[in-house]
């Protein structure tokens, strides 16, 4: 009796571990939008958020992207200012209290870049904070610069370095 309730809690013991041992390895994972390998999306184990590369908006203005949520991009959403900190939070340290840009590693930038597209060196999405004010996060991959809070112009305009970021 005695050796059966020490071999159940060494059992939940190596239970309980490995699941704070998953939750710690979630990690952001490649996914496909449209078809089987345009991997034009990317997936936070952690949240179960599935985000929209940043080429899929990229050649639309904020305001452009917005009545495109129930055509081109049918089923997506506007990412939240909670959401946008807590992917950048997760997987570049560097943006926790940035209002700005910094620097960060130059393999956590070019990662960045990988999963989320690039336009040159740059891999911007843009977002509505709560307070209604239009912001950007992202790198720069050639100098290895984080951007989060970092003002990308208003919604009508232009750039070929910004997307929007879009969550399902």
């Amino acid at each position: 009796m005695k050796f059966t309730f020490m071999k159940f809690g060494l059992v939940s013991t190596l239970l309980m571990a490995s699941l704070v041992s998953l939750s710690a390895q979630a990690a952001l994972i490649q996914a496909d939008w449209q078809n089987a390998g345009d991997n034009l999306a990317v997936l936070d184990t952690s949240t179960g958020l599935e985000w929209l590369d940043s080429s899929a908006t990229r050649s639309y203005t904020y305001n452009q992207v917005l009545p495109r949520l129930d055509s081109t991009y049918d089923g997506w959403r506007l990412a939240s200012e909670f959401e946008v900190t807590t992917l950048m939070n997760g997987f570049i340290p560097e943006s926790i209290g940035l209002d700005g840009y910094t620097k960060t590693t130059s393999e956590i930038a070019i990662e960045f870049a990988q999963l989320f597209g690039k336009f040159q060196d740059f891999s911007l999405m843009m977002y509505m904070d709560d307070s209604g004010n239009l912001e950007s996060a992202g790198v720069n991959k050639s100098s290895a610069t984080v951007y989060f809070d970092y003002d990308p112009g208003d919604g009508d305009s232009v750039s070929s370095r910004y997307g929007t970021f879009l969550v399902r």
